[in-house]
C-alpha cells in the first residue's frame, strides 16, 4: 500500500472511530462532528504530502513496537483493525519530535510525537491537526496547553488529568476530550501509551 493510500485509509478509519466520541462522557459533540466532517473533506487539488526527515527515536522504538502489539491485542472485536495497520504503515515517514525538558531527561528519552495532518504532518492541511503520542511505561508527560480544543482517540492503557481534577483512565478505545487552553498532562501505566490526537484549528 503506497503511503497515499495509507493516509487515506487512516483517516476514513480514525474518522469512523471517532464516531464513537459522540457518545462518551465529556465528550463536546461539536467538536467531534468538526473533527470527523474535516478529516472526510477531500480537499480541492489534493494534500501536499511531505515526508518526515527525522528518524524515530531509538530509545522509544521498542515502546512503540509494544504498544502497537498491546493495541492489537486490546481490538478484541477488531474494530480499529483497519485504524492500528494504516497507522503502522505510516510510521517510517512520519516526522517524529519529542518535548524538551532539561530537568526530566528520562521524560526527553521516553517519549515521541509525531504530526500525521497539519501543518507539520506528512499530509499538509489548516482545517485539523492529527498526530500521534507514544510514551515509555511509568512516565508523565508534563502539564501543556494549547488554543485548539483537542479530542484524544486511546490506543492503550494510560491516565489523563485536567487542571487540578483527578486522573482519569479511559481504558483502550476511550476519549478525552480538551476544552480550548485548559491545562492537561497524561501518564503511562505499566505498558507504554498510544494515543492520537486530534486538535480542532477551526475552534482556536
Amino acid at each position: 500500500m503506497s503511503l497515499g493510500n495509507s493516509i487515506t485509509t487512516f483517516k476514513n478509519a480514525l474518522a469512523d472511530a471517532l464516531v464513537g466520541a459522540r457518545g462518551a462522557p465529556g465528550i463536546k459533540v461539536e467538536a467531534v462532528d468538526q473533527i470527523t466532517s474535516n478529516l472526510r473533506r477531500v480537499t480541492d487539488g489534493g494534500s501536499e504530502l511531505v515526508c518526515g526527515d527525522s528518524q524515530f527515536p531509538s530509545s522509544v522504538a521498542q515502546h512503540l513496537e509494544r504498544a502497537i502489539e498491546l493495541a492489537s491485542l486490546s481490538d478484541t472485536d477488531g474494530s480499529k483493525a483497519v485504524l492500528i495497520d494504516a497507522f503502522q504503515r505510516m510510521v517510517p515517514w512520519l516526522p517524529w519530535y519529542s518535548r524538551k525538558n532539561a530537568r526530566q531527561q528520562c521524560f526527553e528519552d521516553g517519549h515521541a510525537n509525531a504530526e500525521i495532518l497539519g501543518g507539520q504532518g506528512i499530509e499538509r492541511r489548516s482545517d485539523v491537526t492529527v498526530g500521534v503520542t507514544v510514551i515509555a511505561p511509568n512516565l508523565t508527560y508534563p502539564d501543556h496547553h494549547h488554543p485548539p480544543e483537542e479530542v484524544y482517540l486511546v490506543l492503550s492503557q494510560g491516565s489523563w488529568r485536567q487542571d487540578a481534577n483527578p486522573w482519569q483512565a479511559p481504558g483502550f478505545a476511550g476519549y478525552i476530550y480538551n476544552p480550548p487552553n485548559i491545562v492537561h498532562a497524561m501518564k503511562s501505566a505499566e505498558t507504554p501509551l498510544l494515543a492520537i490526537w486530534c486538535l480542532n484549528p477551526m475552534a482556536a
